[in-house]
């Protein structure tokens, strides 16, 4: 099983090379909480999220906390301090199919 993190910077060199005009935007921010937010704009792969967030998971447990909030293609995974690869998981679930 391939790391989230080396799927993530495997998938945009291929993005790159094969799909030049398509540039999803992924972003890793720190929130204060401490956590992070994991965004992704999928437009240009005409990927939309609202439906996939509906049906993501949730989990609050102390630290270990995901939320999931999406509005069009734009897809936002906020998580505690030690889930950045669970929200890059929830990244890579949505796009799946768009992204292998």
């Amino acid at each position: 099983m391939v790391d989230n993190l080396y799927w993530l910077q495997d998938w945009r060199l291929r993005m790159a090379a094969e799909r030049p005009g398509d540039r999803p935007v992924i972003a890793i921010e720190s929130l204060t909480t401490p956590g992070w937010v994991v965004s992704a704009d999928f437009r240009d792969l005409g990927l939309h999220a609202g439906d996939y967030a509906s049906q993501a998971r949730r989990l609050d447990d102390g630290e270990a906390w995901l939320s999931v909030q999406a509005e069009g293609p734009v897809l936002q995974v906020y998580c505690g301090p030690l889930m950045l690869q669970d929200a890059l998981a929830v990244i890579r679930d949505f796009a799946g199919e768009a992204m292998p």
